[in-house]
């Protein structure tokens, strides 16, 4: 965060619901560049090195798209946004629904060990 953002201190969240679990990150850091449609670019605001490349680069990086990416497929949803004071990263993650019926079958106990003889 410090790395990215210049933030010096941070607020985490975490509200446990009903159906869902939220987690939100606000910062006082630099906030993010936005595209002409007004989305997170993914780069810190005044970070201009550019795409990263290497491992952890792309969709499955460590970036706001690729936590994006992680969330949807839990079926959730992540919202990133520039705040006047800093940052603000918020997932919202449906929790399991609860299971009905009896509990699933297990393996059968196979016995106390047997010696090989040939």
């Amino acid at each position: 965060m410090t790395r990215h953002s210049g933030a010096r201190s941070a607020l985490v969240t975490i509200i446990h619901g009903a159906t869902d679990i939220r987690v939100r990150i606000e910062d006082d850091g630099r906030g993010a560049d936005t595209g002409p449609d007004g989305t997170d670019t993914g780069h810190a605001a005044n970070d201009r090195q550019g795409p990263r490349t290497g491992p952890g680069a792309g969709p499955t990086g460590s970036g706001i798209r690729g936590m994006a990416e992680r969330a949807k497929a839990f079926g959730g949803e992540l919202t990133a946004r520039n705040r006047p004071s800093g940052f603000s990263v918020e997932a919202r993650l449906p929790l399991a629904p609860p299971t009905t019926g009896p509990p699933a079958a297990s393996s059968p106990d196979p016995g106390p060990p047997q010696a090989l003889t040939d």
